[in-house]
């Protein structure tokens, strides 16, 4: 990785103010960032009309669906 070397002296200050060697506080800085970024493709953004259809979907009562039933049947016992 290249950066200037005023950007390598920041961030081994910072990781020496922590305990850190240089290569655990890039890592650990690394992984911060990627997992803010997975968990950001798993926000939902809805309109309002969105909100209020959804909401109506969730008061429904649940429909049997006999297909779909014995298909989770199959499942818990292949898992047993």
């Amino acid at each position: 990785m290249r950066i200037s070397k005023e950007n390598h002296e920041e961030i081994k200050a910072a990781a020496k103010r922590v305990g850190q060697d240089l290569t655990s506080f890039i890592t650990d800085a690394a992984l911060d960032r990627a997992e803010q970024v997975a968990s950001e493709r798993n926000i939902f953004k809805l309109t309002p009309a969105e909100i209020a259809t959804l909401e109506e979907a969730l008061a429904e009562e649940p429909k049997f669906i006999p297909a779909l039933h014995e298909l989770m049947q199959q499942g818990r016992k292949a898992a047993r």
